[in-house]
C-alpha cells in the first residue's frame, strides 16, 4: 500500500481518559488516501431482482460513481490515521473539530449530487472488496452530500463531513476512516468519475483537531512504573552478563 503523506506538528491520538482536561495544542493535517476501489454491479433480472457485484476492481486511480437501470457503481476510499493515533502517550487524547474531504473530478458527464457515507467496517482490502461485501453486512451513515461539476478535471470544493464526539468515536478513533461515494439519483448514461489512488490529484482529508491533556490517571502511573521496573531489570541483566564466570 502507498505510504501516507501526513503534515502535522503535535502528537495526536486517543489513549487514557480522565475526569478533567486542558487543550495542549491545535493544528490542521492533510492525510492522503490509503486505499481506493470502484465497486461495480449489474441488475439481476432473473433471480434476485437487485444489484449484484462479486468481482473486485482492485486499486483504482479512477473511481466511478453512477446509478443506471442495468448497472451501478460506488467507490470506496480509506484513510489510514493510525500513525497519528499511535503517537500520543498516556494522558493525551485528540478532539476532532472538523473534517473535510478533497476529491478531484476527472471530467465527468453528470452534474448530479453524490453521497459521502461513512462505513463502520474498516477491515476491507482494496484488492478483494466488492459491491456485495459492503451491501450484505454494512450500514451506511451519510456524512455529506456533494455535487459533480461536469467535466471540471480538478478538485471539487472541500466537502465538509458531519462531525460530533459520537462520530469521532465510531469512525475515526480506531485509526482508520472509510468513506463510500454513492450516486444520489439516476445518472442514466452520464457516469461520474473521480481521481483515486496513485493519481496526480489524489483524495485527501483535512482534519482540524485539538490535542487535549487530561488528568493523569492511575493507569498512566502504573504504566510508567512498569516501564521503570523494566528498565532497571534490563540494567541488572546487562551487569550480570558482564560478570565473568568463576
Amino acid at each position: 500500500m502507498k505510504a501516507l503523506k501526513i503534515f502535522q506538528s503535535p502528537i495526536v491520538a486517543l489513549t487514557c481518559y480522565a475526569a478533567t482536561s486542558s487543550i495542549a495544542g491545535a493544528d490542521v493535517i492533510d492525510v492522503y488516501v490509503d486505499q481506493a476501489s470502484t465497486l461495480r454491479a449489474y441488475y439481476d433480472y432473473e433471480d434476485t431482482f437487485e444489484f449484484i457485484g462479486d468481482v473486485a476492481s482492485g486499486r483504482d486511480s479512477r473511481l466511478d460513481v453512477y446509478f443506471e437501470s442495468n448497472y451501478a457503481a460506488n467507490s470506496i476510499i480509506g484513510f489510514n490515521l493510525s500513525s497519528l493515533y499511535n503517537q500520543l502517550s498516556c494522558g493525551e487524547k485528540i478532539i476532532i473539530n472538523s473534517v473535510s474531504l478533497s476529491i478531484a473530478e476527472t471530467g465527468s458527464y453528470t452534474d448530479i449530487d453524490f453521497w459521502v457515507d461513512g462505513l463502520l467496517d474498516d477491515g476491507w482490502n482494496e484488492d478483494t472488496i466488492t459491491w456485495n461485501d459492503i451491501y450484505e453486512s454494512s450500514d451506511f451513515l451519510n456524512l455529506a452530500t456533494a455535487e459533480f461539476l461536469h467535466a471540471s478535471d480538478d478538485y471539487l470544493p472541500p466537502i465538509n463531513l458531519a462531525m460530533s464526539s459520537e462520530l469521532q468515536n465510531d469512525y475515526f478513533d480506531d485509526g482508520y476512516l472509510t468513506l463510500v461515494l454513492r450516486a444520489s439519483e439516476f445518472t442514466f448514461t452520464n457516469p461520474g468519475e473521480l481521481y483515486g489512488a496513485d493519481a496526480d490529484k489524489e483524495p485527501f482529508v483535512t482534519i482540524d483537531y485539538s490535542v487535549v491533556t487530561v488528568d493523569r490517571s492511575r493507569l498512566c502511573d502504573r504504566e510508567e512504573r512498569a516501564q521503570e521496573r523494566a528498565a532497571k531489570r534490563a540494567i541488572i541483566d546487562e551487569r550480570r552478563e558482564r560478570v565473568p564466570p568463576y
